[in-house]
Formats: C-alpha cells, structure tokens, sequence
C-alpha cells in the first residue's frame, strides 16, 4: 500500500526546516528605512509650518506702528483737525496694526498730560484719533 499523496500549499514547509522569520524593525536595514521615513515626515511638518508662519502676514510676523511716525499722525489731527495746541504725543512702543484695537496715547496741552484715545480702522494702518475730553 501507497501514503497518500499530499499536495503542497503556498505557505507549505519542507519537514525538518522552519519557517523564515517575518522582518523586524531590529534589523539595519528597517531601522534606517523606518528613520528615514519618520524624518522625511517631520521635515514636511516643519516645511508647511515654516511657510504658513511667515506667510504675510502669518503666525510668526505681526506688523506693528513706526511708534514715531504714530505719534507725529495723532499730534497732526490733535493741531490740524481738533484745533488743539499739542506740544507733544507719546504712544506707547510696538503697538500693532489690528483693526479694531483701541490704546491710549498722551498728548502734552499747555503743560498737562492728557490721554488721547486711537482706534486702528484697518489692517493697512490707518487709525482714528477720537477727541479728547
């Protein structure tokens, strides 16, 4: 009498050997394709950050007032619009350029500080100068 006969499969191991291991990361090679990959991945974040942080303007650039030339403007409109006899304006450093914002200058009429009120009309600088009380 015959065996049987026993038809091999894909996954079949010959008898009396074993089967190949699956790759690991513990080898060389997968380590350095697995390092290269998480820091190209890295690199991409840090690329689109870079970009879209000083795209104009972006998370990292904020335009802020030549706090000179701001205070020139006010004391202008204080003389010319208000008919105010300013000496002198001072406004506070860095102040930025957000509409909407409204911040405190100090305007120096006949010897007394007074506080002049500013209010930033647009993101392109212009502000408003509201008359003093």
């Amino acid at each position: 009498m015959s065996e049987p006969y026993i038809a091999p499969s894909w996954n079949a191991v010959p008898t009396g050997t074993t089967p190949p291991a699956p790759p690991t990361l513990s080898s060389p090679r997968n380590r350095q394709k697995l390092g290269i990959a998480i820091g190209a991945g890295v690199g991409v974040v840090l690329a689109l950050v870079g970009i879209l942080g000083f795209w104009t303007p972006g998370f990292f650039i904020s335009t802020i007032y030549d706090t000179g030339a701001l205070q020139k403007g006010v004391l202008r409109v204080l003389r010319d619009n208000y008919e105010i006899a300013a000496d002198a304006v001072a406004c506070p450093p860095s102040v930025p350029v957000d509409e909407g914002l409204q911040f405190s200058c100090n305007a120096l009429v006949g010897g007394q500080q007074r506080p002049v009120t500013i209010r930033v009309v647009a993101d392109d600088g212009r502000f408003e100068v509201v008359r003093p009380q």
